[in-house]
């Protein structure tokens, strides 16, 4: 992945391993997954989610930055991602999850919550492990695989049957080199979220020019202007 991330591990595992009841309000912790944010943002998420069932809430698990509503904006993003795939049926029949660079496990919490019962795979570095399946099992969540992107390669952990890809602000952290790692055809349905550039990298049209066999829908986000969904499925909508 980036030589940004490369750089900020060591940083990122000691801030971890020496202040594991606070981990989340380190400074490159909190910069890499688990930034706050300021109090419109919050104000749109909350009105955006505020009515429905599957806005989960932070546990306390490594004092989490919270809004005015007692609310971490990953854990407002992870909920309204949660919607859009709800909303796009995204769910549908899907037997694995392949989560890229799933931060801290939110997304895996939050969809543990809702019911989801299905393979979860959290695709990261060594780091980003140890972390999230501190935070899992912290919150009784014993249920997921941990692998490298260098796996989804191999025979024998290609996805197979009907299988979803999660990527929130992941994919476009990465090099070109790590996203040719990624067979899209892979995946049954996509969920991506993206910024428009990173690194001279066009990240909008590198999902644009991408050939798939998916139905796709690409637009910005009605609750950050610098954020993209990329939204694909190969079953019917």
């Amino acid at each position: 992945m980036s030589n940004d991330w490369n750089d900020w591990l060591p940083t990122i595992e000691t801030e971890f391993v020496f202040n594991k009841d606070n981990f989340l309000r380190q400074p490159n912790i909190s910069r890499t997954m688990h930034p706050g944010s300021t109090i419109q943002t919050y104000q749109k998420y909350h009105d955006e989610l505020k009515e429905e069932k599957y806005l989960y809430k932070d546990p306390d698990t490594g004092n989490p930055i919270l809004s005015q509503w007692g609310i971490s904006l990953v854990a407002f993003q992870s909920s309204y991602y949660l919607k859009t795939l709800l909303e796009n049926n995204l769910l549908d029949d899907i037997q694995s999850i392949y989560d890229i660079g799933g931060g801290y496990g939110s997304m895996c919490r939050v969809l543990r919550n809702y019911g989801w019962k299905g393979s979860y795979n959290l695709i990261d570095f060594d780091v980003v492990h140890k972390i999230q399946r501190y935070f899992l099992e912290k919150n009784n969540i014993y249920n997921f695989r941990q692998l490298k992107l260098d796996d989804l390669k191999t025979e024998r952990w290609r996805p197979r049957g009907k299988t979803l890809l999660i990527a929130t602000h992941s994919i476009n952290e990465m090099t070109m080199a790590d996203r040719s790692k990624i067979n899209y055809s892979d995946f049954t349905n996509l969920l991506i979220v993206h910024n428009s550039k990173w690194n001279n990298i066009d990240n909008s049209e590198y999902f644009k020019s991408l050939k798939l066999p998916h139905k796709t829908k690409h637009y910005r986000s009605n609750l950050s202007m610098s954020h993209y969904f990329f939204i694909g499925t190969q079953q019917a909508w």
